[in-house]
């Protein structure tokens, strides 16, 4: 009889199957995976690569998070689910590679986007320095940037439209951001902890900024918000002493300013 081996048949990766195993070095995927579950690789510290197999669907959550040594993954041409934070906390990670016969999702510099460009999905860990988003972008997506240590300036163009979720949650060093005008909400903690932010020009079309979309900004000492259509959510400038709104007398951000006893300069 001949031997079977079992690695072939095997098709998902259940959750935290291989949890904090810090030995683990390399991996050789079935050629029938389709799925990665939720933190099946979690904590992996000895993982340098992981090159995930054709065959691959979904990716989940934090995956492969805080495998701190790992510094490149390959998608391969069938995964169309990838979940927020799959690769959340590697810090080493450098380049994300993508098939390019992948339907779903591109590379671009080693950063990943949808296929059609309009929207930015995750930045590698590891990057420094500025980051200049393509002008097909119109979403940065949730925890695209999240906790991006090393990122000290990021700018796009006009058509840039939404900054989803924890978009830069973490970014410490994050000193400018330069968004062009077009704008229309920043969602919840979308900046939260950039505690190197120091100034920040909203768009003239911004519709909303959410939940503590500032929170933590520690060192942030102006804001513009010219905008006089615009919905703000609760605890958006918790811990952001110093601040100062600067707006159009008698519009939306001087109320808020007033209502939440923040300093208010007309501009």
């Amino acid at each position: 009889m001949r031997g079977v081996d079992f690695l072939c048949l095997v098709k998902k990766i259940n959750y935290g199957a291989f949890y904090g195993h810090h030995e683990i070095q390399e991996i050789l995927f079935s050629k029938k995976i389709i799925c990665i579950d939720d933190y099946a690789f979690y904590g992996c510290s000895g993982l340098k690569e992981a090159v995930l197999p054709e065959s691959l669907t979904t990716l989940g959550r934090l995956a492969f998070g805080n495998c701190e040594s790992m510094e490149k993954i390959y998608i391969g041409a069938s995964a169309s689910n990838i979940m927020e934070l799959s690769m959340g906390g590697c810090r080493s990670l450098k380049n994300i590679e993508i098939n390019p016969k992948n339907k779903c999702f591109k590379s671009i510099d080693g950063i990943m986007f949808t296929k059609d460009g309009t929207a930015l999905v995750t930045c590698p860990l590891d990057r420094k320095g500025k980051i200049i988003i393509p002008e097909t972008v119109i979403t940065i997506k949730e925890c695209a940037f999240y906790d991006c240590k090393n990122i000290e300036e990021v700018c796009a163009g006009d058509n840039l439209k939404y900054i989803d979720e924890a978009a830069f949650y973490g970014c410490e060093n994050l000193k400018r951001v330069n968004f062009g005008n077009s704008v229309k909400k920043i969602r919840a903690f979308a900046f939260a902890d950039c505690s190197s932010l120091k100034k920040f020009n909203t768009s003239e079309n911004l519709t909303a900024i959410g939940n503590s979309a500032f929170c933590g900004c520690k060192n942030l000492k102006e804001i513009l918000i010219l905008s006089n259509n615009i919905e703000f959510g609760h605890k958006i400038f918790e811990n952001c002493s110093g601040l100062i709104v600067k707006g159009c007398s008698g519009g939306k951000a001087e109320t808020y300013a007033v209502k939440h006893k923040l300093h208010f300069q007309n501009v």
